[in-house]
């Protein structure tokens, strides 16, 4: 959760309701859109003005007439999208007695998110309520994603206590206190403390009994992965593999109410390996049943080579849908992907066998707000394996190369991703052609297209973190 200004840039989904409901009726396949709540809490698409249930509706709508088939609200990690019992709600500043000292424009910032908490209350739901109701009623899966160990608000160095959650502000001996570990990591809830594991429980089985729409939960590891002392990781690995199965363990009870399967998803590190660094057990978790999938990622910024085969291929037979999960960050400080290289990252995890594409942390601007800055995709004739530059997200090529593509009227889109010889530690890699692939589609001459226009956020200044699970040969820039 960020508070963001507006940057013009644009990602493009593809609108062809005969490659989405082939998508949305093939098994296992899924494309996942994570909403991490706050552009609908702070009302980003229309100026910011007051919230309401019209208006959030919208942010639910521009995804379901498209290939995606999950829509997943964030419902926060210590602050919460919606009262509860073991938390404030974001930007609840209990009536002025908390606030940001002189910072009064962040402060004003949080107020914000809290004003349009209380619009909702008026009309009777709550943003995960509203949210999730009309992602049910638009024919999508719904389901909430909690970040784990959400590090965006665990820095007293901003002297802004209306950020600060009141568990991880009143107990400061639950920190990791490991600066090692990346930006804001000293502040990092240790899980080692059984304290620490039965509070995130509380908060996991208190949602899953609130929202009844719900086909499932997604556990995000990603955000952040940091959840012991460096050194401690190893010896807490069956302490994290009791934690996931007691979230299973609600999942079921819950489940048996319902008299209907909710399913428990985790969003991981790219490889088994870097799991079992984070002390996060997968293939215990398969084995065991603990969850439905898995979704692989690194932090923040995407991946252009996720190692999807590989992760597959390392759980040695063990079998559970696998998604690839795309960020909206480049390499430099705010950075955005182009359309060219999205299309590219989706196109050769699926060409490894990804089941489908988890697409994490897109904010979009004003909705509708005529600009110069997209790009189109357009063909006549675009099947898989044909065409080059242009292709919808489910072909099964990937572009020569990752420069930023001209938009079809031959200009420049406004920015520019970097050439594979810049990073050269980056795996950089053509995806293998598979025409066969049920992921491969034909997009229709007439296929709709939906413009989204990208804003980005304030970058804060960092060294390269350890929670950047696949580092490049160069060292990480700045990160937000």
């Amino acid at each position: 959760m960020k508070i963001r200004k507006h940057l013009c840039s644009s990602i493009v989904i593809i609108l062809s309701l005969t490659s989405c409901l082939e998508a949305k009726n093939n098994g296992s396949f899924r494309i996942i859109h994570n909403n991490d709540g706050s552009e609908i809490l702070g009302n980003y698409w229309f100026n910011q003005r007051p919230l309401s249930v019209d208006d959030l509706n919208q942010y639910v709508d521009m995804v379901s007439n498209s290939q995606v088939t999950t829509y997943m609200i964030c419902s926060g990690s210590d602050f919460l999208y919606y009262r509860s019992k073991y938390g404030r709600v974001f930007g609840d500043d209990r009536d002025g007695t908390l606030n940001c000292g002189d910072n009064v424009k962040e402060y004003e910032n949080f107020k914000k998110y809290y004003r349009n908490h209380l619009n909702l209350e008026k009309e009777g739901t709550d943003l995960i309520r509203a949210t999730l109701t009309r992602a049910k009623k638009n024919g999508l899966e719904a389901f909430i994603t909690y970040r784990m160990n959400d590090l965006h608000f665990a820095d007293t160095l901003g002297n802004c206590p209306v950020w600060y959650s009141d568990f991880w502000m009143n107990h400061p001996q639950y920190w990791t206190n490991d600066p090692s570990q990346g930006w804001n990591s000293a502040g990092a809830l240790d899980f080692s403390h059984k304290e620490v594991r039965e509070h995130k429980l509380a908060i996991i089985a208190e949602q899953l009994e609130k929202y009844e729409m719900i086909d499932g939960f997604d556990l995000d590891f990603m955000r952040f992965i940091v959840n012991f002392k460096t050194e401690e990781y190893a010896q807490n690995v069956e302490v994290m593999t009791q934690f996931v199965r007691d979230i299973r363990s609600k999942v079921d009870q819950i489940s048996v109410k319902r008299g209907r399967k909710i399913l428990l998803s985790a969003r991981v590190p790219p490889t088994v390996r870097d799991c079992l660094d984070k002390a996060l057990d997968v293939k215990t978790w398969i084995r065991e049943g603990l969850v439905d999938f898995l979704s692989i990622g690194v932090h923040w910024r995407g991946n252009p080579a996720m190692p999807v085969a590989r992760f597959k291929e390392d759980l040695n037979g063990l079998k559970i849908p696998v998604y690839a999960s795309i960020d909206d960050g480049g390499y430099k400080a705010r950075e955005l992907w182009s359309h060219g290289m999205h299309r590219g990252m989706a196109s050769h995890a699926l060409a490894q066998g990804a089941d489908g594409l988890y697409l994490f942390n897109f904010y979009f601007g004003q909705y509708a707000n005529p600009h110069n800055r997209q790009s189109f995709l357009y063909s006549t004739d675009m099947r898989c394996g044909r065409g080059s530059e242009y292709l919808p997200a489910y072909s099964c090529q990937i572009p020569d190369s990752y420069r930023h593509q001209e938009n079809p009227d031959g200009s420049d889109p406004p920015q520019i991703s970097p050439k594979a010889a810049e990073f050269p530690g980056r795996q950089w890699e053509r995806a293998p052609h598979n025409p066969s692939s049920p992921h491969c589609q034909t997009l229709p001459s007439a296929a709709r297209i939906l413009h989204f226009r990208h804003k980005a956020g304030r970058v804060h200044k960092r060294s390269p973190a350890a929670y950047h699970i696949a580092r490049p040969a160069v060292p990480y820039p700045e990160t937000r």
